[in-house]
This record gives C-alpha cells, structure tokens and sequence, in this order.
C-alpha cells in the first residue's frame, strides 16, 4: 500500500477526486495551499506565510480598511484555519500591530493598520 500526496489546481480538484473514486481506500484528504503559488512547473512560497504577510495580502485583494468578526472569519477559512480560532488570530494580529482594536459603537471592531 502506498500515500500519494499531489497538488493539484483549484480548477482541477474534482477532475481528479473522481479519477481516484474507485481506485483510492476511503476518501483523500483535501486541504487547500494557502501560501503556494505554480512557477516553472512546481510549488513555490507566495510569502513567508506569517499571518501578517498573509493577512496583508488578504486584506489588500479585498481593499478592506475595517475589519467586521465576519471578514475575519472569511480570512482565517481561507487559510484553510477552523473559523473558531479567528480570536485568537485577532488577537495576535493586534499583538503585531496589523490591526488595532477600535471601541466605537455602531463601527466596525477592528481597524486595518497600513
């Protein structure tokens, strides 16, 4: 019996769970690269996949200058973290100063520090 890990192409993922139905005991595991980009043929690093480098690419894409519990929750998914976890980011972020804690009613909670 072997294990076989791949990366495979966001756009391809089901193409090839279904090639391994049949042929794979139980089911693959899936889990996405958060930090991996394809260069010349192989996986490379995008940063150095500190949170913050991370964060700061995420925030940048989706031009966000305030942060609601629900975006942090969306950023901490789509480094493939448990969305239960998102205080605890938060609050290392805030520890990092890429965000800072803002106690005004009717705004969002955190501010996005460039």
């Amino acid at each position: 019996m072997f294990r076989i890990e791949a990366f495979v192409d966001d756009k391809r993922l089901a193409e090839a769970l279904r090639a391994l139905t049949g042929l794979a005991v139980g089911s693959p595991a899936v889990q996405p690269v958060v930090n991996g980009a394809k260069k010349n043929g192989k996986v490379v690093a995008v940063s150095e996949g500190e949170i913050e480098d991370l964060f700061a690419k995420w925030v940048k894409s989706k031009r966000l200058t305030e942060l609601t519990p629900t975006d942090a929750k969306a950023f901490i998914k789509s480094i493939g973290r448990s969305t239960g976890s998102y205080t605890y980011f938060m609050r290392q972020l805030i520890k990092k100063g890429v965000l800072k804690k803002r106690a005004v009613k009717g705004k969002p909670p955190f501010v996005v520090v460039s």
